[in-house]
């Protein structure tokens, strides 16, 4: 299990890396007006778009073969918001999803709130640390799932009508998806799975 999960790491850093770099040719295409440069930007996004799609047929490869990655991904796939790229990130990036304490799941993936106090004085708590790609991640998911999912909408909700910023219901709903997340793995998951 420990080598299918390290091969699934590789590929979702790859994959994270070949993103940001289209990301950014994306960013220099909106700004480009020269026609040459534009079409071998254009064409060098259309190359990256064929790797991108070459790499997550074979994270999917991936995640098949191993019987361990296979079971925690068709559990993780069944909540609404959470698709095949969120859970080869979960996956890979916190393999120890599932048997963790809800507050310990909130804070490896970076979405638990700290206090930023000092002596007397008190400010506003935020999240900080974890690990940056799950935290992301489950940023995406939040977003489907606030539209998508009905638990996860009306907590978003209930959250913006208690007066809370965007910012703050988005973590917040992030932070009850991971806690739902490790829940489920840990109830669906037989224990003799690492």
């Amino acid at each position: 299990f420990a080598d299918d999960a390290q091969a699934l790491a590789a590929l979702v850093r790859r994959r994270r890396q070949l993103v940001d770099l289209m990301t950014l040719e994306d960013n220099r295409r909106q700004q480009e007006h020269d026609a040459g440069i534009l079409a071998d930007i254009v064409a060098l996004l259309d190359m990256m778009r064929s790797q991108l799609d070459a790499l997550d047929r074979r994270i999917a490869a991936q995640i098949r073969t191993s019987t361990a990655l296979r079971e925690k991904h068709d559990v993780l796939v069944t909540f609404p918001g959470v698709g095949p790229v969120t859970s080869a990130v979960l996956l890979a990036e916190m393999p120890e999803l599932g048997s963790l304490e809800a507050k310990q799941a909130a804070s490896l993936a970076g979405l638990a709130p700290f206090n930023n106090d000092s002596g007397t004085s008190e400010k506003l708590r935020s999240i900080q640390g974890g690990r940056a790609g799950v935290r992301c991640a489950l940023f995406m998911a939040a977003l489907t799932a606030i539209r998508h999912n009905p638990d996860i909408k009306a907590f978003y909700k209930r959250l913006r009508e208690q007066g809370k910023p965007q910012k703050v219901a988005h973590v917040a709903a992030a932070r009850k998806i991971v806690v739902i997340l490790n829940a489920k793995l840990r109830d669906a998951i037989p224990k003799h799975h690492p």
